[in-house]
């Protein structure tokens, strides 16, 4: 099962919610009082190649090395 985490922008900088190591009721009472326009974004469990956790709505290029036959 995936750990539950969130990430939210305020004010320009991002803010990280564990509910594994956070206290869930203060995490999401300061997510209230500081960003109610914002949107709470979810990890989706996968990293990317270099260990950078991906969370929803995250841009993500893929690279394919697959060799294509020729039309």
């Amino acid at each position: 099962m995936r750990p539950l985490k969130f990430k939210y922008l305020w004010r320009k900088s991002w803010y990280f919610i564990d509910l594994e190591k956070d206290n869930t009721g203060m995490a999401f009472s300061e997510f209230e009082n500081r960003a109610k326009t914002s949107r709470l974004y979810q990890y989706t469990g996968f990293n990317d190649q270099y260990g950078i956790e991906i969370y929803e709505n995250d841009f993500v290029r893929t690279i394919s090395h697959q060799k294509h036959p020729p039309n």
